[in-house]
């Protein structure tokens, strides 16, 4: 027997009383029980209204329904029952309810199913569905019971992972093509979303009451706020705006930021947990959001935090974020970055986070919180939270808003640590006037390592570029002729002739060995003179002058070395005969270019010119006659004899 709504025919729940009213739209009730028949609900009375069949005992329905099974007709089957001896009525029974209890246990999985969806007779239709075809037969009866699945127990919401487990369990256990969407709509709420892209399916293809169940499923707070909505966008919102669920649906429009679909004022206060919780996630309610963060539900700790974070409460979510798991935390310290706006209550829990994980994007986008509003007397602190990833440094030296006092701090930092990078995103930024200091290279050069200054000339080239300071230059130029190791020479060779060629094509620039050049760069001829000396007595010479062709650089300046130079020479002879001794050694290392000895011995020629010199660099270039220098040496030797 069974109470059934006369108006909306839904049915009522076991423990309705004689008198209680629907509970679904509070219209009048009455008692129905089912024809053994033809298996249809029926008012209580003595005659089926559907078929006409005698109306028997609810305890003698399942040995009625064995009883028109084996070939008895509906009026002899009351009949029969009377006269049976019990005993074969209570056997009748027992194997009927043998097929009963595999039913009842399939539209059990349904019942428990429909707690988690708008609709709620879902099971009533598989009941009606199958319980017209009992008994079954027995290879039927076989297959259904084997599918049987899992006991299901009262859902409820504190226990989502057992919740989920059963559905689970439903979805790959049941024979019925309906029970398994429903089962695949209520993993998806449940938080398992690797059946998305199915409900995705089931929302495209299935009859208008799945497909609005799927909509909602697909577009609740929990997808919103966990794996997102990458897929049938428009299409969910059209099912949305038409669906017979108007609450649920304009809540979750209103979430999505559908401007036609205000957010209705009853959700506030609606008896649904989720609808009450997206209402305070759109308006937002922050103190319900914030009361939200000490739940045990982790995702919606998660969502809460994301609206307050948008809604500006960053000093409420600090705990929420430490405690987050990693991809939650980097959601929502991208969120904070997206902000653009400093947190000054959430930095000292920003760098515990950047401190303790272990995922290089977390700890990136911590640095990307810290770097905003970031307090100049922090900048070690920041470099320190990078653990030396370039990403985290291209995020300081750009975003940080550093003045030029805290990037030569931060420069510092770097050259001690050993991550001072030329080719570091971010540095050509801070290359620009006005941001690292102009004599930052030189002040940190003697405290740099090999490795450190051949970055710094690096960076000094940009700075070059970018503004061309003549100390700065001065100093390189002064750095390529000093006694620094090869490479750092080499690079600052380099440097120099490569910023040249971006603004002379023949790359030779106005480092010339020319009076008012050598004055510019050295502060005088002699002192040039005493530098060149030492550079050309230096034994690693023919070393340097082999990387990146530089001894035809060296070659160059001498080819073109001023008549003005080697007359003043002729005042400073000790001066002169120290550099003629020393071009005389390169022209004899025969390590050494070609054509670089052929030019110390041509400089010699000129120098000998000069009368006071011209008897010692005679004897100096007859030296090398017979050797693969004798026809420059006559050369120059005829040139002394013309002058």
């Amino acid at each position: 027997m069974r109470a059934t709504c006369e108006v909306c025919s839904r049915p009522q729940p076991v423990d309705w009383r004689s008198g209680d009213l629907c509970i679904h739209c509070g219209q009048s009730v009455r008692r129905e029980t089912r024809c053994f028949w033809c298996a249809k609900r029926t008012p209580a009375g003595k005659y089926c209204r559907r078929c006409g069949a005698a109306v028997v005992e609810d305890s003698l329905y399942g040995a009625a329904r064995m009883l028109r099974e084996a070939g008895t007709d509906r009026f002899t089957v009351p009949k029969m029952l009377v006269e049976l001896d019990p005993e074969q009525v209570d056997n009748f029974t027992r194997i009927y309810q043998h097929h009963a209890a595999a039913m009842h246990r399939h539209v059990d999985h349904v019942r428990f199913l429909e707690d988690f969806l708008e609709q709620r007779n879902w099971s009533d239709a598989l009941e009606e569905e199958l319980i017209v075809q009992l008994p079954w037969p027995d290879g039927k009866l076989e297959a259904l019971t084997a599918a049987m699945g899992p006991e299901v127990h009262a859902a409820g919401p504190h226990q989502r992972a057992q919740d989920l487990e059963t559905a689970r369990a439903i979805y790959s256990t049941t024979p019925f093509p309906e029970t398994r969407s429903l089962a695949a709509l209520v993993r998806l709420l449940l938080d398992d979303w690797e059946v998305q892209s199915e409900v995705y399916g089931i929302f495209a293809s299935s009859v208008p009451a799945m497909q609005a169940e799927a909509a909602l499923a697909l577009t609740g707070w929990r997808v919103i706020y966990g794996p997102g909505i990458p897929d049938h966008y428009r299409e969910l919102m059209e099912a949305l705006r038409s669906s017979p669920f108007r609450l649920p649906a304009a809540v979750r429009l209103a979430l999505l930021g559908d401007k036609d679909c205000p957010l209705p004022p009853e959700a506030i206060a609606s008896e649904d947990a989720d609808v009450r919780f997206m209402a305070a996630l759109v308006t937002p309610h922050l103190d319900t959001l914030i009361a939200t963060l000490q739940r045990d539900d982790e995702l919606q700790r998660f969502a809460a935090a994301t609206r307050l974070i948008e809604a500006g409460a960053f000093a409420a979510v600090g705990d929420t974020i430490r405690a987050a798991p990693p991809d939650q935390q980097l959601r929502l310290l991208k969120r904070i970055a997206d902000q653009a706006k400093p947190a000054p209550a959430l930095r000292e829990a920003i760098f515990e986070i950047a401190a303790a994980t272990s995922e290089r994007d977390v700890r990136r986008a911590a640095v990307r919180v810290l770097c905003l509003g970031c307090p100049q007397s922090e900048v070690e602190r920041l470099a320190d939270a990078a653990q030396g990833d370039s990403v985290s440094y291209q995020s300081i030296l750009q975003r940080a808003g550093l003045t030029a006092e805290s990037l030569e701090r931060l420069g510092i930092y770097f050259l001690e640590h050993g991550v001072f990078r030329a080719d570091q995103y971010g540095m050509r930024d801070i290359a620009r006037q006005g941001r690292m200091p102009t004599d930052f290279v030189p002040r940190n050069w003697a405290n740099a390592d090999e490795k450190g200054r051949i970055e710094l000339c690096r960076f000094a080239e940009m700075q070059l570029e970018e503004y061309a300071d003549e100390r700065l230059h001065c100093f390189l130029v002064g750095v390529a002729f000093g006694s620094d190791s090869v490479p750092v020479r080499v690079t600052t060779w380099t440097s120099i002739y490569r910023w040249y060629r971006r603004f002379d094509d023949s790359g030779q620039g106005p480092l010339l060995i020319e009076t008012e050049s050598l004055n510019r760069f050295f502060g005088s001829v002699e002192a040039f003179v005493f530098v060149f000396t030492r550079f050309l007595q230096d034994r690693s010479l023919a070393e340097l002058l082999g990387q990146m062709s530089l001894y035809d650089r060296v070659a160059r300046l001498i080819r073109y070395s001023g008549d003005d130079v080697v007359q003043a020479l002729a005042t400073q002879p000790k001066t002169a005969l120290e550099l003629a001794a020393a071009l005389a050694g390169v022209a004899q290392n025969g390590a050494v270019d070609f054509l670089l000895r052929i030019e110390c011995v041509t400089f010699l020629g000129r120098l000998g010119v000069q009368g006071e010199f011209r008897e010692q660099m005679r004897t100096a270039i007859a030296g090398f006659a017979g050797t693969d220098l004798d026809y420059a040496s006559k050369q120059a030797l005829e040139r002394l004899t013309k002058g």
